[in-house]
């Protein structure tokens, strides 16, 4: 039997097939799995045959000396902290089957990378933590949402920002700041999603659940 995971990546394959142009935006707090998932669907899609381009919107994201010198400070859950006039522009490139160059945000430096080239495809995945804001939402798009406890997202960031190599007293204080704007920004974006996919340990999706006007599909 399926788990729930392998349930919705086929789902979504099959979405991709019978649509010509699709866009999937995949959003929620940060260390829930998003570039995980992002990951192992689009190599589900590939395997299938289908091409894929991922517009992360991380790229997107202001320098953090840039950030910490705004009054006041802004966190990467508020949506003042990116350039998303300029990714809303690149999306609109990609779907009109034009290549893009983005930059990779390095966590640990806190600044931008070398240019990536981008190059259009049948099907655009869009992830981030603002994926769900208004300004991504297209016709022919479908969303969703990856929800988890606080317990488990604090723990997931933890574990990956102790290997970034952050002090544990470091991470405490930065997700304790992280919080109001998790409720007044991450959290409101719920009710943007298609469909709301419950994230467990270890990333194992438990359940998804559609809007009132969208069939739950596992």
């Amino acid at each position: 039997m399926l788990d729930v995971k392998s349930l919705l990546m086929r789902a979504l394959s099959s979405l991709c097939r019978e649509t010509a142009s699709v866009t999937i935006r995949i959003g929620g707090p940060g260390a829930v799995g998003k570039s995980t998932f992002s990951v192992e669907l689009l190599d589900s899609l590939r395997r299938d045959g289908i091409e894929v381009s991922v517009l992360e919107v991380d790229c997107y994201l202001r320098d953090r000396l840039e950030r910490a010198a705004l009054q006041p400070q802004i966190s990467g859950y508020n949506p003042a902290a990116y350039r998303l006039d300029q990714a809303e522009q690149d999306l609109d490139q990609l779907l009109a089957g034009e290549a893009i160059f983005t930059r990779g945000y390095d966590k640990v430096a806190g600044t931008r990378g070398e240019p990536i080239l981008v190059r259009p495809a049948p099907v655009t995945i869009v992830e981030g933590s603002m994926a769900l804001q208004p300004c991504f939402f297209r016709p022919s798009s479908t969303s969703l949402f990856l929800s988890s406890t606080l317990d488990i997202l604090f723990e997931n960031r933890r574990r990956r920002e102790v290997d970034m190599g952050f002090s544990s007293e470091d991470i405490v204080e930065k997700y304790c700041k992280l919080l109001p704007d998790f409720h007044q920004y991450i959290v409101p974006q719920t009710q943007f999603a298609d469909f709301v996919v419950e994230v467990g340990h270890a990333y194992k999706f438990s359940s998804v659940k559609g809007r009132d006007d969208r069939p739950a599909i596992c």
